[in-house]
Formats: C-alpha cells, sequence, structure tokens
C-alpha cells in the first residue's frame, strides 16, 4: 500500500530541516521561484548562520538536478561555494569554516575573501519548468544538514507534467494482454541520462527491474515468469516514476 500511495506525482516541498541542530537557512527561497525567459541567470542566494557554540565547517552537495531547457547547453544549474562549479559538478570540493553566531554574509563583512555561496539557475530562453535539489551538510557530520528544493517556472509552467506530452514517454505495451512478452515504445524525459522500467503487482509489489538502452528505443518484457493478472508498468528516470501504463498478462 505504501507503493500504491507513491504512484501520484509528488512536488518536492520546500525545505526539508533533516537534523540540522548547528546552523540554519536563513531568507529560504519561494516554492515555486518564477523566471522569465529572458534572464540569462538567475541567483539563490545561500545564507547559513551558525547556531550553535562550535565551529562548524559547511559544505553542498547538489542531488537532484532536471532541466526543462535542454536544447541549450548553457541552459542548467551550478553553483557557487567559495567556488563555482560547472553545472556537471555536484559537490563542493572544501567545506567553509563559520564560527559560533556568524553568517556567511556577516563573514565576508569581517574581511572574509572567499568567494560567494549561491546557486544559479540558466533558464536557456525557454519556457519550462526545472528543479534542483541541494544539501547544506556539516562537514564533520553527514546527519547535520538541511536540505533545499528549487522549482523554477519559466513561462508560467507550474509543474515537469505541463511541459511533457506523456504519450511520447512510455507507449501502452503491445500486444496488450500478453502471454510471454509485451513490448514498450520509450523517450526518457529532458534532462535524463538513463532510466529503467519497473513492474508492480496491483498490490505495489515490484516485481522486475530493467534498464533500458538509451533514451529512446523499442523495449521487451518478458512476462512468461509472471503469474496472470495485472501490471503496472512505471517508466523512472533520476529516481522519479514519470507515467505508468496498465500491462494484462495472460498464459
Amino acid at each position: 500500500m505504501k507503493r500504491a500511495l507513491l504512484f501520484i506525482f509528488l512536488i518536492g516541498t520546500l525545505m526539508s530541516q533533516g537534523f540540522s541542530q548547528t546552523f540554519s537557512l536563513l531568507n529560504p527561497p519561494d516554492s515555486l521561484i518564477a523566471v522569465d525567459k529572458s534572464v540569462a541567470e538567475f541567483k539563490v542566494d545561500m545564507n547559513i548562520k551558525n547556531t550553535s557554540d562550535d565551529t562548524i565547517q559547511i559544505s553542498m552537495l547538489r542531488f537532484h538536478n532536471v532541466m526543462a531547457a535542454t536544447s541549450d547547453t548553457a541552459a542548467g544549474t551550478y553553483f557557487c561555494w567559495d567556488f563555482c562549479y560547472g553545472t556537471s559538478v555536484d559537490q563542493s570540493q572544501s567545506p567553509i569554516l563559520l564560527y559560533p553566531g556568524d553568517t556567511l554574509n556577516s563573514v565576508k563583512a569581517k574581511g572574509y575573501t572567499g568567494g560567494e555561496q549561491y546557486v544559479m539557475f540558466q533558464p536557456g530562453g525557454i519556457d519550462g519548468y526545472s528543479e534542483a535539489k541541494v544539501r547544506i551538510v556539516n562537514f564533520n557530520d553527514t546527519n547535520d544538514f538541511i536540505d533545499v528544493a528549487l522549482n523554477f517556472s519559466v513561462g508560467g509552467v507550474l509543474n515537469v507534467e505541463d511541459q511533457l506530452d506523456k504519450s511520447k514517454l512510455l507507449s501502452a505495451p503491445y500486444p496488450n494482454p500478453a502471454q510471454d512478452q509485451a513490448s514498450f515504445d520509450y523517450e526518457l524525459p529532458p534532462g535524463t541520462a538513463s532510466g529503467s522500467l519497473i513492474v508492480y503487482n496491483i498490490i505495489g509489489k515490484r516485481m522486475k527491474v530493467e534498464n533500458l538502452q538509451g533514451r529512446s528505443g523499442t523495449h521487451v518484457v518478458h512476462t512468461s515468469q509472471l503469474k496472470p493478472g495485472v501490471y503496472l508498468v512505471f517508466l523512472q528516470a533520476e529516481g522519479r516514476d514519470w507515467v505508468s501504463r496498465k500491462l494484462i498478462v495472460t498464459q
């Protein structure tokens, strides 16, 4: 039943405080950030305050990044954490030292010579919905972190479903009903590089996981070992379920 509840698309919440006890994020971003496509770059500042009595070191990790503007090589997100990293880099190299009560901005005011701390979004000149998630973490205690979800709306596109034609992502299975095998035509969502087809029975138990070869094509699911019944086949990419199709297996 838990799996069945996950069959509904979910948009990430603004911020999960995780287990952070030593620092906080000041001025967190809105749950949906409106950006005009004419803007080359849109900056989201990450100002952290040390709320503990100890000196801490904090790092940044980007663990989710799905961009709508895949047609433009300059589109996407990158982040600066003292140093600015390219769009393909997901983790800062060096932590930043914060003394008790200090914020990143106050450290700069005291003469700190390092760089800035922010996430930069590049819309790529097209309308669409893009999202990224970053984790700000205590370098000495990985259980001490804050997760920040950044959801960018360009041109009024409010979510991923608005910009995707699901029929192009995953076709209905054929033949259906199926005896020994069923074929699916698929195309991975924009911004994703790899995916899989996952077969669940009607109560949400995972029965098969099959990796897809290439960003688009036809994949054959062999069903001879499945009991007769109704199954749900999900296209999953970047850890997210994008679309499902109903498959009927007979003998």
